[in-house]
């Protein structure tokens, strides 16, 4: 079970030489978060759960990276996501006015 069983499918689709396609027809329904804090945990939450995806496959990766180049953007990107959650968790107070409506402990 992970925070995100959605992108864990797909990174264990493409780890294992499945190609994604296009499918114009299908239909996503989602709900949308009604607050800053509801989009604030949702956020939290893919963060998690695409962390836990990229220190699965981290291994994997570091081994075979040729054998993975075509999964090489979206590590890249993945590993850019995490970067960005840290720095802006550590400093979120300077980057968002209102910032602290966000704390955990509230």
């Amino acid at each position: 079970d992970r925070a995100t069983e959605d992108i864990s499918i797909s990174w264990d689709h493409q780890m294992h030489g499945g190609v994604p396609r296009f499918a114009p027809n299908i239909i996503f329904h989602m709900n949308v978060p009604e607050s800053i804090r509801d989009l604030y945990r949702q956020r939290r939450r893919w963060a998690l759960g695409g962390t836990e995806v990229w220190l699965t496959n981290l291994r994997e990766f570091a081994l075979h990276p040729w054998r993975h180049r075509y999964q090489m953007s979206m590590f890249v990107d993945t590993t850019l996501s995490i970067l960005w959650s840290f720095f802006f968790v550590n400093h979120h107070d300077r980057l968002l006015p209102g910032a602290d409506l966000l704390r955990h402990d509230r």
